[in-house]
């Protein structure tokens, strides 16, 4: 026993030498590689790779906060134009959706949906119904996927556990978000941009999105 308890802190210290010499070794690679890739104006791998890097790194819950923080800015980080256009937001939320997903299953931190699941999910159900009877029925099937696919995000995000230390960050991000947008359209508004031109109403505005 006393060869085991001698042994045990050697154990542990190569241990953790080992993790840092792996961790130096990989920084060095990834500095490397960026590097690289900056002298060659590469920008496209350049991206794809620091978006790898951010995967790997950043816990789950922190792509969750950056999700909440650039929902205020949605109509203005479109990717594509129309109603049902593609935006960054969206894309961040698949990332995140996919993230959160497999951290979960990975930890153990999968849970049953929570009740009021099955309320949204009735709601969603009728909405749908009502389209039958829309009188505009191109929009209302238009919103449609959209509509599922926040619901899905919702089934899922409800289904992984987050410490409440980690919710409590969530909901910085969140609120930090709805500050920025807020303050940031006081500032156009003040200084004379309006929603479609109109006096005196004031909105989110970067270029021509709004």
């Amino acid at each position: 026993s006393h060869c085991s308890t001698t042994e045990s802190p050697m154990y542990m210290t190569e241990i953790s030498f080992s993790r840092k010499l792996f961790f130096a070794a990989a920084f060095l690679l990834i500095a490397t590689m960026v590097g690289w890739l900056v002298a060659r104006e590469a920008w496209v791998p350049l991206a794809g790779t620091l978006g790898l890097v951010l995967v790997a790194i950043w816990p789950s819950y922190m792509w969750l906060g950056v999700f909440v923080f650039l929902v205020p800015f949605d109509d203005v980080l479109a990717l594509q134009h129309g109603a049902s256009g593609l935006t960054f937001t969206s894309l961040i939320g698949l990332v995140t959706l996919f993230i959160a997903f497999g951290s979960a299953l990975a930890l153990r931190r999968l849970r049953l949906p929570l009740p009021p699941a099955a309320f949204w999910f009735a709601f969603i159900a009728w909405e749908g119904c009502t389209v039958l009877w829309s009188v505009d029925r191109e929009t209302a099937i238009a919103r449609l996927p959209t509509m599922l696919s926040l619901f899905v995000f919702y089934l899922i995000m409800t289904s992984c556990h987050f410490s409440e230390k980690e919710m409590a960050r969530i909901s910085r991000f969140a609120i930090f978000g709805g500050c920025v947008a807020a303050l940031f359209t006081l500032y156009e508004f003040r200084s004379g941009i309006f929603y479609l031109n109109m006096n005196m109403r004031g909105s989110l505005i970067f270029g021509d999105r709004q």
